[in-house]
C-alpha cells in the first residue's frame, strides 16, 4: 500500500497570528504541547519553535509578557521565524520525509489541489 502525505497529515491545523499577545502563544504551546505554531505573513507560511517564544518569555518584564503581540516582537526582529515547507496532499510518504529531513524536523504543512493548507505533518505523526 502506498501512503500519501494526507494519511499522515493533522487536519486541525492551529496557527498563530501577527495580532495575538505572546502570552497567548505561549498557552497554545504549553496546553498541546507544540514545538513549533504555524505562522502566515503576508502570503508566506513560517513556523515559530517554542525555544523561540521561551528565549523572549524569559527576557521580557511581566508587564511586557503580556502586552506584546507577535507583531511587535516580528518587527523588531526579536522573533526568530522558520520557513515552512510544503507537501501535497498526493505527495508519497518519500518525498514527506525527504522535506522533513530538508527542514531539518520542522513540521511540514499540507496544501491541497488549490494550493490551500488543509494539514501539517510532524516528526511526531510518522511514527
Amino acid at each position: 500500500m502506498l501512503y500519501n502525505a494526507e494519511d499522515f497529515m493533522s487536519s486541525s491545523v492551529v496557527f498563530a497570528r501577527e495580532k495575538d499577545y505572546l502570552y497567548k502563544i505561549r498557552g497554545i504551546i504549553l496546553e498541546n504541547s507544540y514545538s513549533y505554531i504555524p505562522i502566515q505573513i503576508k502570503e508566506d507560511y513560517y513556523f515559530v519553535s517554542d525555544f523561540e517564544i521561551s528565549k523572549i518569555w524569559t527576557k521580557l518584564s511581566k508587564t511586557d509578557k503580556y502586552s506584546k503581540k507577535l507583531s511587535d516582537l516580528i518587527k523588531a526582529d526579536q522573533l526568530k521565524l522558520l520557513q515552512a515547507e510544503f507537501v501535497n496532499t498526493k505527495d508519497d510518504l518519500k518525498k514527506v520525509i525527504e522535506k522533513m529531513e530538508k527542514s531539518q524536523f520542522i513540521p511540514i504543512l499540507v496544501k491541497d489541489k488549490d494550493g490551500d493548507v488543509v494539514g501539517i505533518i510532524t516528526a511526531f505523526d510518522l511514527l
